[in-house]
């Protein structure tokens, strides 16, 4: 039933963008959050309102925040209880933007030991540090802001998390003002039509720039977690060959991982989803 709402919405989105005006342009506004509200679910909850563009403004808001961050937190927990992750000391989220999800799964898993966040953009991790913190979480979280593909930490760390990064990294990349591309749909799906015309050229140098990188992040013995999936911008500007494009890299990089570097697949991330990987190197 929800899907196909989203689809008689999406017809309407379509027919809106045939003709440039204010009362469109607002009416497109309202029925983009609406299809984001059906993604989240949050018409199990409450009605949707305007209040819900301004979030953390009030009560109901930041109660849907929490709940989002729960059951992001609840799907991270049952990946965490496949590698025993309270017997981990480190752990290394990256680029994990704004959304403390890993973090909220670490709580509910009890974990105790020290939670590395790296992004290149500062509000965000100030902004994952504070929502994580409302749980008084009994690890330890260290903001380390920087550029992934030129971080020089030097961290080793037992458990490395890729979540939903192939899109962001391939906008960072390949195109300049990456933060802004997200806030206009024509030039987001411009630039995802380039890359899907390039796409052979751009897998190949996403994964050679990707693949060592990642690796030198993790201990030896230490797990990668790699998870890749259609978000919600994806979503909102229907980009879902894009969407495809990335998730189908993502297992490219796995099958490297495995040829090139040894690392072993833990099989049962797959009962999770098929497009969660657990990797031991």
């Amino acid at each position: 039933m929800k899907d196909q709402i989203k689809k008689e919405i999406q017809k309407i989105i379509k027919l809106l963008k045939t003709k440039e005006n204010s009362f469109n342009e607002n009416l497109l506004k309202d029925l983009e959050s609406i299809i984001i509200a059906l993604d989240l679910d949050i018409y199990r909850r409450h009605v949707l309102t305007e209040q819900l563009r301004r979030l953390g403004k009030t009560n109901q808001e930041f109660i849907n925040l929490i709940y989002y961050y729960q059951e992001g937190g609840k799907y991270w927990k049952k990946i965490f209880d496949l590698i025993a992750i309270k017997d981990k000391k480190t752990i290394l989220d990256l680029l994990p933007g704004w959304a403390p999800k890993i973090a909220y799964g670490l709580i509910m898993s009890k974990y105790k030991g020290e939670y590395f966040a790296l992004d290149k953009n500062k509000k965000f991790l100030s902004d994952l540090k504070t929502s994580a913190e409302f749980l008084l979480p009994k690890f330890k979280i260290t903001k380390l802001h920087q550029n992934f593909l030129r971080s020089d930490s030097g961290l080793k760390a037992d458990v490395v998390i890729a979540n939903h990064i192939i899109d962001d990294l391939i906008m960072n990349i390949f195109f300049q003002d990456s933060e802004d591309i997200y806030k206009n749909e024509t030039i987001y799906n411009k630039n995802w039509q380039w890359v899907l015309n390039n796409k052979n050229e751009c897998e190949t140098r996403l994964i050679s720039e990707l693949i060592s990188k990642i690796d030198s992040f993790v201990a030896d013995g230490g797990f990668l977690i790699l998870n890749q999936y259609e978000g919600c911008i994806e979503k909102m500007f229907q980009q879902k060959k894009g969407a495809q494009f990335c998730i189908k890299l993502m297992h490219n990089l796995k099958e490297q991982l495995i040829s090139d570097y040894n690392y072993i697949q833990e099989p049962r991330g797959n009962k999770i989803d098929k497009d969660t990987v657990i990797l031991k190197k």
